[in-house]
């Protein structure tokens, strides 16, 4: 069986006898009789699926309101919380404020996703006025009083449902999203520095040098292009083995890195080679350094 999970239901009605009757059919406490009934059943081995039907409904936590203007701000609340409201069940007429249409303006203009319930017993808007004011929307029904409580705990699990799995479905998109974001990047690194000591490797050492001739250009600022290689490297290759000069290459690496400022430009273009592009010398002794 599916794990039960709590989710938030707004009620906004005037009428606090409506509140108390979606509370009475929209919460699963066990009475005293569905005890015995399930002490019954272990007892003389009756069917343990035949329970009271409450007690199959989600963990509803139910909060409410008399007025429209109330209701928008528990669910302004509850989504500053982190915590929103799944559904709402609105009543059409609540005099003196706003109507359930205004009501329901204001609530979607905070939280597109939350389900929503008209509750009417009168014919203020036909389905074609309510579509013109609120527009087409998944997310809308309505629900005519007097209402019945199958009805009412069908509504209720079917909404919420619903709304878990566009809170799911968000969730793993943004996930694959980000997924693909960071492997994305990955790639972009990979294609652009060395695996070896991180540095930039040809390619991306060709686009610095672009650009920093088109800003030499622009500016007419002195740089200047360093290529270097280390001495007699293949000596520790053959040697000490390819391990010891990969390792002799990355401290290299470093301490260069080091020495350069964040403007210029270390790469490693293969082997034990080496490319640094320095910007704005104004004279010798500063490339010296």
């Amino acid at each position: 069986m599916e794990n039960k999970h709590d989710f938030r239901i707004l009620i906004i009605d005037d009428n606090l006898d409506i509140h108390g009757d979606f509370i009475k059919i929209l919460t699963s406490k066990k009475t005293a009789s569905t005890e015995l009934e399930d002490l019954g059943g272990a007892i003389f081995g009756e069917d343990s699926t035949k329970k009271n039907a409450s007690a199959l409904l989600p963990n509803f936590m139910i909060d409410t309101a008399t007025q429209g203007n109330e209701g928008v701000l528990k669910i302004e609340q509850a989504i500053s919380q982190d915590n929103p409201y799944s559904l709402a069940f609105v009543d059409v007429r609540m005099p003196p404020g706003w109507d359930g249409i205004e009501t329901i303006k204001h609530i979607w203009a905070i939280d597109k996703d939350i389900q929503i319930v008209i509750c009417t017993a009168y014919s203020d808007y036909s389905w074609e006025e309510t579509v013109k004011e609120l527009g087409h929307s998944d997310n809308l029904l309505i629900l005519k009083k007097p209402f019945d409580y199958t009805s009412v705990r069908q509504l209720a699990c079917a909404l919420t449902r619903k709304w878990k799995l566009i809170q799911e479905s968000r969730t793993y998109t943004n996930s694959l999203e980000n997924t693909v974001l960071e492997r994305t990047e990955e790639l972009q690194h990979l294609a652009t520095h060395d695996p070896l000591t991180g540095l930039p490797n040809r390619t991306l050492l060709n686009d610095r040098l672009k650009q920093t001739i088109a800003e030499s250009e622009r500016s007419h600022a002195i740089f200047s292009v360093l290529f270097f290689d280390l001495d007699r490297f293949k000596l520790i290759n053959d040697s000490l083995s390819h391990s010891a000069g990969d390792e002799l290459l990355t401290i290299i690496s470093n301490r260069l890195r080091e020495k350069v400022r964040a403007s210029d430009t270390l790469a490693r273009i293969g082997g034990d080679e080496f490319v640094m592009i320095i910007k704005e010398l104004s004279n010798r002794e500063q490339l010296i350094k």
